[in-house]
């Protein structure tokens, strides 16, 4: 057919094989070639192509005036439709689309651009290989319930760009009514093979009706059961759930350039190991709910080393533990946001490299863990446990609202940041703040390389819980004031063994012993201007070459105290089997001892014992209110002592044994 005018039929019965009423039927397995003709003033449909029809050409036709539309097409044959001809003019200015037989193996076509949308009705699915090309221009308006999912191998080319020209020509999937949810959306599936691209593209509506098999959220734009997209320069919108969805074992190539607005449950909801192909460049603002949703499923696994982007919104972590085998890099600027008992565990190996600090400026942009309520342990904290990695590191970081729900397995106590069971790290330049229990947890051997300039205030418990052996991982260039009780407590648990040489930093707030003896095997300095204050029956002892060098000024003293000023509220200082001409006391204040349960070769109560062999220098220092002696020296030990005050002991200042 050339150069023919249809029109004013489209009414009767139709015939056999066609879909619907149309001036133009072609059905069964028909061909046609109909070129510059017009079709018009059908009672139905301007012409109608059934499913397994060869239309040789179809261009340059005039499709006008028609009751229904311009056409009704089948999925499998709306290639067909010529984007030279003109489908304006009629009631209703629409190519129907009917999803009814799908695109199999060796479809290989394009929609083009039309002067009128296609008109979706139904779920349009590619299979078994089939590849569909959407041409720059082109709409598609989406019935209730409609979609368009790309599966088995198969693949989805939408890109808005005249490859001639390069001129910007965005492709539309809407829904017939503008209404959020109103169609399902693009859901991409085990379709792997090649990326599936979206490009200049506008989806928006979608996020309804009953989501694809693998996809884990309603979504405009789902990619699941481990198929591959690219996704750039779009704008996903106006969705009834997310704007996009990552399930599992995904591939995004890219994902640049997108707006993501408007959406009703939140930007995006994506796997906690698929978190890393949302990129900086788009932007995720102006949802009902401005996050990305980040799902606690298949951790971060030992084979993956992955980087979360600063997007514009937090990252939400809604339950669970996200648990990291590989390597975790959080970028400058990043939100990381937690819900309720939910937390980031770094174990087995796992790292986690949190830097606040702009690479090439150096300009500080912090990265912000927090809850996602403004509440004192919401969420668990961060934990790093048998991760012996130098990669772990904290710097210009804020870690608030944590120290709640179950702690994790390995570590002392509750906090905001948890460092156990030989694990490494360090902890620069941060704000941990807020914790329903302690700012930070030292446990059994670790490694923290670094804690300097950290400001550690306003946490339930007090600053931090650490071991006797990890205290001296703490630095005098922090703050630990301003929390609920302002001290460290040292839980007296794995002694400071013979091969240990360390130093208690004077930092602001008191180490606190509370219960038992914190027994000294190796070297342990005190720096001047600390405060210990010990629980009841608590106290200090050097034994088997143990060696104490407490070393004040007159202006910073070093104050060995009890919790309560009361006389005998803690055992005191003990020097056992010691002979080190390393122990010294000087400028110190030793007081309210000389209680509890003395150590096993003192024979008196006292703040300060010798004992058993030992030695010890105490010069310029006050031993006071003790509920026993001020020191007691054993006949077989030697003390030194010069320029002291010893004064207010319930039996005195000194005795010998």
């Amino acid at each position: 057919m050339a150069y023919c005018v249809v029109e004013y039929a489209g009414g009767g019965d139709e015939f056999w094989q066609a879909d619907d009423n149309a001036n133009l039927a072609v059905g069964g397995s028909s061909r046609l070639a109909a070129s510059n003709c017009a079709v018009r003033e059908s009672a139905a449909w301007g012409f109608t192509f059934g499913p397994e029809v060869n239309v040789d050409d179809f261009s340059k036709n005039i499709v006008t005036a028609n009751a229904a539309g311009a056409g009704f097409v089948r999925d499998a044959s709306a290639h067909h439709v010529d984007g030279s001809g003109t489908y304006t003019g009629n009631d209703d200015d629409i190519v129907h689309v009917w999803g009814r037989d799908g695109l199999g193996a060796g479809f290989d076509a394009t929609w083009d651009a039309l002067d009128a949308r296609y008109r979706v009705a139904k779920l349009v699915e590619l299979r078994k290989d089939a590849h569909l090309t959407i041409a720059p221009g082109a709409t598609l308006s989406f019935e209730q319930e409609a979609g368009l999912k790309v599966s088995e191998s198969s693949q989805l080319t939408a890109a808005g760009i005249d490859p001639n020209t390069e001129e910007s020509k965005p492709i539309t999937f809407t829904g017939e009514q503008k209404t959020r949810g109103f169609w399902r959306g693009l859901y991409f599936e085990t379709s792997d093979r090649v990326p599936s691209v979206l490009e200049n593209c506008v989806v928006e509506y979608g996020g309804g009706g009953d989501e694809y098999w693998t996809a884990d959220a309603h979504a405009n734009v789902a990619v699941g059961g481990g198929a591959r997209a690219r996704v750039t320069h779009s704008t996903l919108r106006e969705s009834g759930g997310y704007g996009f969805n990552f399930a599992e074992e995904v591939t995004i190539d890219s994902f640049v350039n997108n707006t993501v607005t408007r959406n009703a449950t939140g930007a995006g909801h994506v796997r906690d190991d698929r978190a890393q192909f949302l990129s900086d460049t788009g932007t995720y603002t102006g949802n009902d709910v401005d996050r990305v949703y980040v799902w606690q499923r298949d951790d971060i696994g030992t084979d993956l080393d992955v980087t979360w982007d600063a997007i514009d919104v937090p990252y939400f972590v809604d339950t669970g533990a996200i648990e990291t085998y590989g390597n975790l890099t959080i970028d400058p600027g990043t939100t990381v946001e937690f819900g309720q008992d939910a937390g980031l565990k770094l174990l087995d190996g796992g790292t986690l490299t949190a830097v606040g600090i702009v690479p090439d400026t150096e300009e500080s942009k912090p990265i912000t863990f927090t809850g996602g309520q403004k509440t004192r342990g919401y969420w668990r904290g961060i934990y790093f446990q048998q991760t012996d990695r130098t990669e772990n590191q904290l710097r210009n970081c804020v870690v608030e609202y944590g120290g709640g729900g179950d702690e994790y397995w390995s570590a002392d106590a509750k906090a905001n940041v948890a460092v156990s069971n030989g694990s490494r790290a360090r902890i620069d330049g941060c704000t941990i703040r807020e914790s329903g229990a302690w700012g930070f947890d030292f446990s059994d051997d670790v490694s923290v390389d670094s804690f300097t300039r950290n400001t550690v205030t306003a946490n339930a418990e007090g600053a931090g819980h650490v071991r006797d052996d990890t205290a001296h991982f703490l630095s005098d260039t922090g703050t630990y004031t301003g929390n609920d009780e302002d001290r460290v407590y040292v839980w007296q648990r794995d002694d400071i063994r013979e091969s240990m040489a360390v130093t208690w930093d004077a930092i602001d707030v008191p180490y606190f012993i509370d219960t038992g003896a914190v027994s000294v095997y190796g070297a342990l300095t005190i720096e001047p201007g600390a405060t210990l204050e010990f629980g009841q029956d608590s106290g200090l002892r050097m034994y088997d070459g143990g060696i104490l060098s407490a070393v004040g000024t007159g202006d910073e003293p070093i104050t060995f105290t009890g919790e309560q000023k009361t006389r005998g509220y803690w055992r005191g200082i003990y020097f056992d089997d010691t002979n080190r001409t390393e122990n010294e006391l000087r400028y110190c204040v030793v007081e309210y001892g000389g209680g509890g349960n003395e150590f096993w070769n003192a024979k008196e109560h006292a703040n300060v014992a010798v004992t058993n062999g030992s030695r010890l220098s105490i010069r310029h220092s006050t031993i006071r209110n003790s509920a026993g002696y001020g020191y007691e020296v054993t006949a077989d030990s030697t003390l030194t002592a010069s320029t002291n005050s010893v004064v207010s002991n319930a039996l005195g200042a000194s005795v010998n044994t």
